[in-house]
């Protein structure tokens, strides 16, 4: 009886011994994922930062105003230049398929 009682309450401690180990052994799972989401989040943060500092620069401001607003300082004069065009050829309408401005919205919308 007593050896029966004995190996009862070592089975019990074993078992909690056991769920103990495994429940610290999921808790460092969640701990080691916790820690390389923030050091993830620490870089994008990072990152983000110096995009900040770079988009309140003057230097920056400056580039967007002029490049696509076309702003310029005081007593400049802004000119704005069509892309170039490497195949000359496309602009080149032939004079057969060419079509009137009424022609075009009369195909367009009333297909006769």
């Amino acid at each position: 009886m007593k050896k029966n009682l004995l190996f009862i309450i070592l089975i019990i401690f074993t078992l909690r011994s056991g769920y103990g180990i495994w429940k610290l052994w999921r808790t460092r799972s969640i701990v080691k994922d916790a820690q390389i989401r923030l050091e993830k989040t620490r870089l994008e943060n990072q990152k983000l930062t110096q995009k900040l500092a770079e988009i309140q620069s003057e230097e920056f401001v400056e580039r967007e105003a002029r490049e696509k607003l076309g702003l310029g300082k005081p007593g400049e004069t802004i000119l704005i230049l069509p892309d170039q065009i490497t195949n000359h050829k496309s602009q080149i309408t032939n004079q057969d398929d060419f079509k009137p401005n009424w022609r075009l919205w009369w195909d367009l919308y009333i297909r006769i």
